[in-house]
């Protein structure tokens, strides 16, 4: 029935419908066709149960608002005082048992109300359609796979819609489901960014303990490149010294090896190959002298220049040097 507080409820029921038809059309066009949960219902009038079966073989697979035929109703009109609109409900159930030749168990029934400005009072239009008649019209949309949205007729003062139960029910489902999408698409709104921030901190304090794993690391590995490159420098300076304590030995050899008249100009010392250039008297008896001598092998000489008289000869020589090391391992 349609009673004081409808208005206001199908105004609520309509704004929720166009913001969820707002939401379909502002999606994706390949997106649109899965969130649209219903077509635009087509309109279709009714003069008799023969008609509809007729009309839905053409219409199959659509959703209707059936409005009957005024002939396939009955119709009452009366006025009742403003002050009962809280009664209006209990009022025309009253007024509808009182007046239709049938028993209202077998009627559906609905009301519209208008408002006279002048008086205040309420003019109600009662409206009955036998149960029968509209059970048989639904059972008939059932067989042809067509879904009722609403069932209503067209009275001396406007359209009226049955309430029916199970279409009610079919409306509360959908506006439920509706208004469920609407708040789960803003609870989701809402707690996305948080929970991106969240995930997105924890990855920021992730990050900042390998950093700061990877920086202790990095200090352990410097003071040990440091410490690498200490023995490194100390490994040298042992070398520098042990190589200077080589050439210290290989003077000293040399010099005990070589005669008083014996002048060393040129000392080129590469590795353990040495090259001597100078002058001596006898430049082959010091190098058969050398060779001899287990600190040289293989002495040559390999110039020699002057014959003069009391002269002294150039010579030059090379050998290689038998480091003391080299000489206590053979």
């Amino acid at each position: 029935m349609n009673g004081f507080w409808t208005p206001a409820i199908e105004g609520a029921a309509n704004f929720f419908k166009a913001w969820g038809n707002a939401l379909v059309t502002s999606a994706p066009q390949w997106l649109q066709p899965h969130l649209a949960t219903s077509r635009a219902p087509l309109q279709v009038a009714i003069s008799s149960l023969e008609d509809f079966g007729k009309q839905a073989e053409r219409l199959q697979g659509h959703d209707l608002n059936i409005v009957l035929d005024p002939s396939l109703t009955l119709e009452h009109k009366f006025r009742i005082s403003g002050a009962a609109a809280g009664e209006i409900k209990r009022v025309a159930t009253l007024e509808a048992a009182r007046v239709m030749p049938i028993s209202i168990e077998k009627l559906v029934t609905s009301y519209r109300v208008t408002k006279d400005e002048e008086t205040s009072d309420l003019s109600v239009c009662l409206v009955a359609a036998r149960r029968t008649l509209v059970e048989n019209i639904t059972a008939r949309a059932q067989k042809h796979q067509l879904s009722i949205c609403s069932v209503g007729t067209q009275t001396s003062a406007g359209a009226v819609t049955f309430r029916l139960p199970t279409l009610q029910r079919r409306k509360r489902i959908e506006r439920t489901f509706l208004v469920t999408a609407i708040v789960s698409a803003l609870f989701i709104a809402s707690t996305a960014p948080s929970f991106y921030l969240s995930k997105l901190n924890q990855h920021v304090s992730e990050t900042d303990q390998a950093i700061h794993k990877a920086r202790t690391r990095t200090i352990k590995i410097a003071g040990l490149q440091q410490q690498v490159k200490s023995l490194q420098n100390l490994a040298n300076a042992v070398q520098e010294v042990h190589n200077q304590s080589q050439v210290v030995d290989l003077l000293a050899a040399l010099t005990k090896a070589s005669p008083d008249d014996v002048v060393i100009d040129e000392f080129n010392l590469n590795g353990d190959r040495l090259r001597i250039s100078g002058r001596a008297n006898s430049p082959e008896d010091w190098v058969i002298k050398l060779q001899k001598d287990p600190a040289f092998a293989d002495v040559r000489l390999t110039s020699v220049l002057g014959q003069s008289k009391g002269e002294k000869r150039r010579f030059e020589v090379h050998m290689t040097v038998q480091w003391p090391s080299e000489r206590s391992q053979s």
